[in-house]
C-alpha cells in the first residue's frame, strides 16, 4: 500500500485539483478498501480521475495496477462471469 501511495503522492503534487477531482479519488480509494463491489471498477473511476489530470500513460499504469493489488489483497480478485453453454 505504500508504494501505491508514493506513486499517487508524486503524481499529484503540484496539480491544480477541484473538489470534484479530490472527491472522485477519495471515493474510488474507500471503495476499493471496503468488502462490496468490484475492484475494476474502483480503478476505472481511479484511472480517469488521474488522466483527466494529465498523468501520463505509463504512471497510469503503475498507479492502477497497484490500486488493483490493494482491492485484490483486501477482498481477493473480482470474480469472473463463467461462460454457460
Amino acid at each position: 500500500m505504500a508504494s501505491f501511495a508514493e506513486e499517487l503522492t508524486g503524481a499529484l503534487i503540484g496539480r491544480d485539483m477541484m473538489n470534484a477531482d479530490l472527491m472522485m479519488l477519495e471515493q474510488s480509494i474507500d471503495e476499493v478498501l471496503r468488502s462490496s463491489g468490484a475492484t475494476f471498477t474502483s480503478a476505472s473511476r481511479l484511472r480517469e480521475t488521474l488522466a483527466a489530470l494529465g498523468l501520463g500513460a505509463s504512471r497510469l499504469q503503475i498507479i492502477v495496477k497497484r490500486f488493483i493489488a490493494i482491492g485484490e489483497e483486501v477482498r481477493g480478485p473480482d470474480d469472473l462471469p463463467l461462460s454457460v453453454q
